[in-house]
């Protein structure tokens, strides 16, 4: 038991070693997991995990041995999640992006006994390590121990205030409740994506929930884009979670890669109300499921559907606690409040976590006994919300220094402490802006102590710190801003400048110019040297995921989400594309201004689309549209002229494609189609323009013969008309709508 706290009841009579038995006796050849060609039985996981349970329990590891898991995502995790709980151990999940740093930080603070890694090393952080696939011992390897519910399952490490990261500890109990939640009974999680990195507690969900349900876990092999998700579709997977920023990336890529799926639940931050409708517009059979819930409470704590009716509210409310979960919005005196009014979130029932590992003094301080006379314990989660008049809980922000940035808890005051390590650093002060709409980024403001360093500091931080916590800037000013109290004054800090630190260099090659347009589009940068670095331009995990999915899909080839991180400048990931290509040949780059006398060859995301195309024509699920309400008098020569200009300026919309190729035209025309309905009388106007939307959207494209784009105006009034912009993804694999529209508004009005 942790210090500072009271032993409590579990709410599960059960352990997940326990669950987990119960689905394997009733359904021991149904699969388990699938990782691509990869698929284990219930009976085959049981057996795979049991093997290296032995060996754990021969390494020494005993009732809450505290066991690293170092592993790329695979078939792999699952297996040794399942084995140290088996050997009666507690697994810490380790980020394979850490720095070795945190990595021996976060081992040294749980305790570490053992380490399990796919990497092929004898240590890792100064810990033993042992291969994943170590399962050769035989016999009982030690003592079996009887696992409970109140054991503790995992100690997952979140970002700390006091300034080192604090591990929250879940017990059996805990992951049971949340899998034995009513709302996974209706089965749109038999099938559950898993994406997320396992040392992110979304992966307790996309682990637990489908295997202790008798489900199955598809093990997502790459970082999830918008081509993952619809591969998902095929592979059967019926439910999602994604953070905020990742489901507003993929809402703005491609909103309808969503169909197909049953359920998608997001959250982690205040969610876009916009990229919500968007999705549930492109997806109207989608019940989309907004969820809140700290790591403390087992992953999801509260919980709800959304309506295209709850999109437009400025917040959009959480919903309701989950089963055996107690919400409680109280003021500094722990009194409950009225509906309506502001107040602090407490949370208790099933799934509170034990507290924070070898912390009794934090765990005491934000862990209070419940004041409602129930004998348990309620968590101080310090976010600020409000109950709605229908019941459901909404957000309206935080009490304290911590912030939720792409699902992640940061703790500024961890960073800050890190960063006032540097000899460099005299006063520093880490807070979050959002100088651009729904970009937020960490930035740092630094007083020297000398001649500054900002290249230093960043290095330091790198060092120190995962990658989601390192300033996107740093700031270098000559004293920090105070209030009239002494507290730093926010609102006086400067805008960060996002650039490079040298000289600007202009690109020279084609595929440098390529990757500069890419990074300028996606950062919101107007120019982009060679030599720029993509984060100290202002980038991050979410717009290198954007980056590298636009890149790939333009350019060709697969290239990887690591790639970015590994090649941070633009000249550098160039001269690595160029050497991928030299080794494949058949893969190199199409080149703009390369001849075209004769058929070049796919990319890998072309291929793909062409054979879908090919297998099922007259298919209408890789159409993507965009509709624009035009007021004024429309131009429609003008806009035939636009278009024509666009044509000539982008070889990918006078491309057709067939037997393995793509035809690069000269000259070709973009379909316009004029439809009138000016003459309709106003009660049928909206449903005749409906039926002309729907004709449009369900329209294949013949992309043999014909471009992969056209356009539809449709007249309603003197004043009044729709503009509808079509396209194949077989070309939005490398453009975006908003770059077609943007620069067809800038022709039409030219």
């Amino acid at each position: 038991m942790f210090e500072g706290e009271q032993s409590m009841p579990s709410v599960q009579h059960m352990s997940v070693v326990s669950a987990f038995a119960g689905r394997v006796a009733a359904s021991p050849g149904a699969v388990a997991v699938e990782c691509g060609d990869v698929s284990l039985t219930y009976g085959e996981l049981d057996a795979r995990a049991e093997g290296l349970a032995r060996v754990l329990r021969a390494g020494g590891v005993g009732v809450e041995s505290r066991v690293g898991l170092l592993l790329e995502r695979s078939a792999d995790v699952v297996v040794a999640m399942l084995a140290v709980l088996k050997a009666g151990g507690v697994y810490v999940p380790l980020h394979g992006g850490y720095p070795e740093e945190r990595v021996r930080e976060v081992l040294g603070r749980s305790g570490a006994v053992l380490v399990v890694t796919d990497r092929g090393v004898d240590r890792v952080g100064g810990v033993r390590a042992l291969g994943v696939g170590s399962t050769g011992v035989r016999g009982t390897g030690g003592v079996v121990p009887v696992v409970s519910p109140d054991s503790l399952a995992y100690v997952m490490f979140t970002s700390g205030s006091s300034g080192v990261p604090k591990g929250v500890g879940v017990t059996h109990g805990d992951v049971v409740a949340l899998a034995a939640d009513s709302r996974w009974s209706s089965g749109a999680h038999e099938r559950v994506l898993f994406h997320s990195p396992h040392s992110f507690d979304a992966a307790t969900y996309e682990v637990w929930v489908p295997l202790l349900n008798g489900g199955t876990v598809v093990v997502a092999e790459a970082e999830l884009s918008v081509g993952v998700v619809r591969d998902a579709v095929k592979r059967g997977v019926t439910g999602v979670f994604l953070t905020k920023a990742l489901f507003d990336l993929l809402a703005e890529e491609d909103a309808g890669c969503f169909g197909g799926l049953r359920e998608v639940w997001t959250g982690g931050e205040a969610a876009s109300g916009a990229a919500m409708a968007r999705v549930l517009d492109a997806c109207p059979e989608l019940d989309l499921v907004h969820v809140y819930g700290p790591t403390e409470s087992t992953t999801f704590a509260v919980c709800g559907p959304v309506t295209r009716a709850d999109t437009a509210h400025t917040a959009v409310p959480l919903g309701e606690p989950m089963d055996g979960t107690s919400a409680h919005v109280l003021n500094t005196g722990l009194r409950p409040v009225a509906p309506g009014t502001a107040g602090e979130l407490y949370l208790g029932g099933a799934g509170l976590a034990r507290g924070y590992d070898g912390q009794g003094g934090l765990t005491a301080e934000r862990f209070v006994a419940d004041p409602f006379g129930s004998g348990g314990r309620l968590y101080r989660t310090g976010d600020v919300v409000r109950w709605r008049a229908d019941g459901r809980l909404e957000f309206l922000g935080r009490s304290d220094g911590q912030v939720k940035i792409r699902g992640f808890r940061i703790e500024l005051g961890e960073i800050e402490a890190v960063l006032s390590r540097h000899p460099a650093v005299g006063r520093v002060s880490v807070t979050v802006r959002e100088d651009r709409p729904g970009v937020k980024r960490l930035v740092a403001y630094l007083v020297p102590t000398g001649d500054p360093d900002t290249a230093g500091v960043r290095e330091h931080a790198a060092r120190l710190l995962p990658a989601y916590m390192v300033p996107s800037a740093f700031v270098v000013l000559d004293a920090l801003p105070l209030t009239v109290n002494g507290k730093v004054d926010q609102r006086a800090l400067p805008v960060p400048e996002f650039g490079g630190e040298g000289a600007y260099v202009a690109p020279r090659t084609e595929t440098e110019r390529a990757l500069c347009a890419v990074w300028s589009e996606v950062l919101g940068t107007p120019r982009v040297g060679v030599e720029d670095d993509f984060f100290a331009l202002g980038g991050d995990s979410i717009t290198g995921l954007k980056a590298v999915t636009r890149i790939r899909q333009a350019l060709g080839g697969e290239l990887t989400s690591r790639a970015l991180f590994d090649h941070p400048t633009v000249a550098a990931l160039a001269e690595a594309l160029e050497r991928s290509y030299a080794a494949a040949p058949d893969r190199a780059i199409v080149r703009i201004h390369r001849d075209r006398g004769v058929p070049l060859p796919l990319s890998y995301g072309q291929e793909r689309l062409w054979f879908l195309h090919d297998f099922a024509p007259g298919a209408v699920e890789y159409n993507t549209g965009l509709a624009l309400r035009l007021t004024g008098e429309l131009d429609v020569t003008a806009l035939r002229s636009a278009l024509d200009t666009l044509t000539a300026r982008h070889e990918a919309l006078r491309t057709t494609f067939g037997g393995g190729a793509q035809t690069i035209h000269d000259d070709f025309v973009l379909p316009l189609r004029v439809v009138d309905l000016s003459g309709t009388s106003e009660g049928d106007r909206a449903s005749a323009l409906e039926q002309v939307l729907g004709a449009e959207q369900s329209t294949a494209f013949d992309l043999v013969t014909a471009p992969p784009v056209r356009a539809l105006v449709v007249r309603l009034g003197e004043n009044d008309h729709v503009l509808v912009l079509s396209m194949h993804h077989i070309v939005t694999d490398g453009w975006s709508m908003g770059v077609v529209t943007r620069e067809l508004s800038e022709l039409y009005g030219a």
